[in-house]
């Protein structure tokens, strides 16, 4: 039975209940699967072919725990990695994730891991100063939506799959302003979780 590591954080409970999918998919496809909370937890510097990282978008960009905490991780052996951004929606149209996905990517890649799945799902939007909670029945047709692309991920993860998302350059790149803006703020604003 091979080892994955599920390393989540979730500010408002969509990731962890993404990773709960991930987790129940992975043991289906044979894996031991440990989950991580990377707002309680170090990093496990155990030896796994596999590590998920999942986290919310926060201002286009990973949450700055998410980013201390990847740039703590230390590969003992190759490995690869899958990397899963939860953004948000009040209907049909997707999230989306701005500089996260490639933030997260490239310190993996500097700490060893081998980045071959990298995508975003929506959940619910949260983000209540800028929008309106969507209405009961759209919001149970936002969670069946995103839980389906969630158990369609572990698939083409569990299988080895390679799958990159691919934006559109200029919209990250107008994204990045923002991205700073929103975090330096926070930085101000945040406890420090080490």
């Amino acid at each position: 039975m091979e080892k994955a590591y599920i390393h989540y954080f979730s500010g408002t409970g969509n990731t962890r209940r993404a990773a709960n999918i991930i987790n129940e998919g992975l043991s289906h496809y044979g894996y031991n699967v440990t989950l991580v909370d990377m707002s309680i937890q170090i990093p496990n510097l155990e030896t796994a072919p596999l590590h998920v990282i999942m986290f919310p978008v926060y201002g286009f960009g990973a949450p700055s725990l998410v980013l201390k905490y990847v740039r703590r991780l230390k590969v003992v052996q190759e490995g690869r990695a899958a990397i899963i951004a939860v953004g948000g929606t009040t209907g049909e149209l997707s999230g989306f994730e701005g500089q996260a996905l490639n933030q997260v990517k490239s310190h993996l890649e500097r700490a060893g891991l081998t980045v071959g799945f990298t995508d975003l799902v929506t959940y619910p939007e949260n983000w209540t100063q800028f929008f309106n909670s969507p209405d009961v029945p759209t919001t149970k047709n936002i969670c069946q939506r995103a839980d389906q692309s969630v158990a369609d991920f572990t698939e083409k993860i569990a299988l080895g799959h390679i799958s990159l998302r691919h934006k559109n350059h200029l919209l990250r790149t107008l994204s990045v302003p923002i991205f700073w803006a929103y975090h330096t703020s926070a930085d101000v604003f945040s406890v420090n979780y080490t």
